[in-house]
């Protein structure tokens, strides 16, 4: 099968990341991958506290089965319980591009940012897109550009922790299958994403920027289903233990995929003095 593009960026890890199980906040855009039904429009701004961490009752309304989490419900939970919840402000919509994100963090993140009251240093930003971009037949560079240009104006408002997450072989979906599809454009974008945030990262010297490779840990499991619990029908059928419905990954895909991110986060150990400037973390699989 294949395998995640070869691609020249290097997780970057700089000052004001203090490690995972310090950051207080978790900021998120995307699409319905990441989509807990949270209040875009900023009502539920004052519904995130410790007890209810995604600002809707638990695990939300995310595109898998029912009354069951999506990876954000599962590392909401994951914390909840230590000494450093996190609080968890979820922009993502189903159905969204690139041009959503912006409106994401235009319309509704930004106007009502500072009753966050989040901090450079507590605070994770996770942007995952590209899936219905891709879909769509955009231009990826096009599409990218104006995603890096949206991450330049979060910087320029203090944001300085920043997450990636590029997107999974979705020609391996029952969708994809029944399409024929094939990884070439879903492998452009990754690569695309890769390049661009290399300039990113150069660009902006306190930024720490992470790209997670959910395209490796998708074909991981679809690779293997029987290592994670799954069987190997499962690859290809939806309502079982791979795919909610033709697109949309199943809870316990969600399970292993929220594991690895969070093993991918605690792996980025904060600098050991500001003196060290920067350093250069393990690769978007994590290894």
């Amino acid at each position: 099968m294949s395998s995640s593009p070869e691609v020249p960026f290097r997780n970057v890890i700089r000052k004001c990341w203090k490690g995972f199980n310090e950051t207080r906040h978790l900021v998120i855009f995307g699409d319905s991958y990441s989509d807990v039904g949270f209040d875009a429009c900023g009502y539920d701004i004052d519904e995130v506290t410790e007890d209810n961490p995604l600002g809707v009752e638990w695990p939300g309304n995310p595109f898998c089965e029912l009354n069951q989490p999506n990876w954000v419900g599962y590392v909401a939970h994951d914390r909840k319980e230590s000494d450093n919840p996190l609080l968890v402000f979820d922009y993502a919509v189903g159905g969204h591009t690139v041009q959503g994100v912006i409106n994401q963090v235009n319309d509704y993140f930004i106007p009502n940012q500072e009753s966050i009251q989040w901090y450079p240093n507590d605070t994770l930003f996770v942007t995952w897109v590209g899936i219905n971009d891709v879909g769509s037949f955009v231009d990826p560079e096009r599409a990218i550009r104006e995603l890096i240009s949206l991450q330049k104006d979060l910087y320029a408002l203090g944001a300085r922790n920043f997450l990636f997450i590029d997107v999974p072989p979705i020609d391996r979906s029952p969708a994809g299958l029944d399409l024929d599809m094939t990884p070439d454009r879903y492998e452009e974008w990754n690569s695309t994403l890769s390049t661009t945030l290399l300039k990113f990262s150069q660009e902006h010297d306190e930024a720490t920027v992470l790209l997670f490779s959910a395209w490796d840990t998708f074909t991981k499991i679809l690779d293997d289903p029987a290592h994670y619990g799954m069987d190997d029908e499962d690859e290809h059928v939806t309502g079982r233990r791979i795919w909610f419905d033709d697109l949309h990954p199943s809870t316990w895909v969600h399970k292993v995929l929220s594991g690895e991110i969070m093993s991918f986060l605690h792996s980025h150990t904060p600098l050991a003095n500001e003196s060290e400037g920067e350093r250069e973390g393990v690769d978007a699989s994590g290894s």
